[in-house]
């Protein structure tokens, strides 16, 4: 077979994000093709979508390299054993590339029929290597990206999930394993029984570690197993940040698997569900924040430039120059943001009118506070003026400073009228009211 020494060194000696049952498959499978000649598929294959989704796939997009819906949902197949590179080998047994996983991603992305992205997954897990890259790209998406799994995400497999916005398990679905296994070949007594004997001339005390013509030493154990638990740290990391976790409860799963309803309660999942309803709730989704899309994207274009209104008003129903919104979508939005604007702003009176009302300087002082409210004082300037107004005294009422002075008699002889010193209620409340209009200024 072509390239067995390229696959003996992606199987072996290095830590994989796999579920052990199919790690051992595959190592079988490999050694029993020692020697064979294995025929490769059509590399046409590699850019085929899988059968499951082309069941969901619209006539109008059947350009694309993947399934697009009618709700301008791309699902993108997460299948099998995951590798960093597949190459021609995705069609021949099962793999799937992280760079394929990557170029599907980001041709969604910028492709302007794609609203969201739906990862269908169903993989036990793979290689480690470029793995977290795509994970972290995933989590940055600025379109929505969910996950169906359908029927498994283990391992690297969940890795990929966990990126996800949102993911559903169906009831007979399993995720998890989060954990890291290597497999070391030792084929030396095969060797021994077969003849042969080998010797390796090597520099430098690390070099021959995870030669398979000789059991692992001790050492050699040592240095893969910080290799695993780094890789492991990342992994725990990873699932903790993207599912809002603790990493200790990652840990204390132990790599364990988790299916429908269980995986949910753990955190590992958000629903269960069938894979067509998630994909049903997506669409759904995405064609309601369509109209919120458009709000950014017109005001990113407008923003330092012109105002809506000043904008070029194309024909109505036409698509607008550069932008990819129709003029409907803009009316649309425009109308939305001017609503909004309203409401934003019959909230915020209302907080300023409660809060003059209810200030603790507002008590006795009621005709003072209208007068604040009418002249469209913050809370903070009212709350100034109001502490420095007299407080109101009730109809009836006489204050303890006009009863003590009501006992003694009024002297002869008054203030000039004229005088510009006499002080009367009137000229006190014009006082009041133009140190109101100077704070309001």
């Amino acid at each position: 077979m072509r390239n067995l020494a390229h696959l003996a060194g992606r199987l072996y000696n290095t830590p994989l994000l796999i579920h052990p049952d199919k790690a051992e498959v595959i190592e079988r499978v490999f050694a029993a093709k020692l020697g064979a000649d294995v025929l490769l598929q059509d590399p046409a294959d590699i850019e085929r979508p899988s059968p499951e989704a082309v069941a969901y796939a619209s006539p109008r997009y059947a350009d694309k390299p993947y399934v697009v819906t009618e709700g301008q949902v791309a699902i993108i197949p997460v299948m099998g054993s995951l590798v960093q590179r597949a190459g021609g080998l995705d069609a021949l047994s099962g793999l799937t590339g992280y760079n394929r996983i990557e170029r599907l991603y980001r041709h969604a992305q910028a492709d302007r029929d794609v609203r969201g992205v739906l990862l269908e997954l169903d993989s036990p897990g793979g290689e480690g290597a470029g793995l977290f890259d795509l994970a972290d790209l995933l989590r940055n998406a600025a379109k929505p990206v969910w996950a169906a799994v359908n029927e498994m995400a283990f391992s690297a497999g969940y890795a990929i999930a966990a990126a996800a916005q949102r993911i559903s398990v169906t009831r007979t679905a399993g995720a998890g394993s989060v954990g890291v296994i290597a497999l070391h070949m030792d084929q030396s007594e095969r060797d021994a029984k077969d003849g042969r004997r080998y010797t390796a001339i090597y520099a430098g005390a690390r070099k021959n570690d995870f030669s398979s013509h000789e059991p692992l030493s001790t050492d050699a154990r040592q240095v893969l197993q910080a290799s695993i638990d780094r890789m492991y740290g990342l992994f725990v990391d990873h699932v903790a940040t993207a599912r809002g976790l603790k990493p200790e409860a990652v840990r204390a799963t132990e790599a364990g698997l988790f299916e429908g309803q269980l995986a949910v309660e753990i955190g590992f999942a958000d629903v269960v569900q069938p894979f067509n309803d998630t994909l049903s709730e997506l669409e759904q989704h995405v064609a309601r924040t369509r109209t919120a899309f458009s709000t950014q994207g017109i005001t990113a274009r407008h923003s330092g430039a012109h105002s809506m209104n000043d904008s070029p008003n194309p024909s109505a129903g036409g698509e607008t120059a550069n932008t990819g919104f129709t003029q409907a979508d803009l009316d649309r939005a425009r109308a939305e943001a001017h609503d909004a604007g309203v409401k934003a702003g019959a909230g915020a009176e209302r907080t300023r009118i409660t809060g003059i009302y209810g200030h603790a300087e507002a008590a006795g002082r009621r005709a003072m506070a209208d007068k604040c409210v009418s002249m469209g004082l913050s809370v903070e300037q009212a709350g100034e003026l109001l502490a420095a107004a007299p407080k109101e005294v009730a109809q009836g009422e006489v204050d303890p400073l006009s009863r003590a002075m009501g006992g003694i008699p009024n002297p002869a002889i008054g203030a000039d009228p004229a005088d510009p010193t006499e002080t009367t209620a009137e000229a006190e409340a014009a006082k009041i009211v133009a140190f109101a209009s100077r704070r309001a200024k």
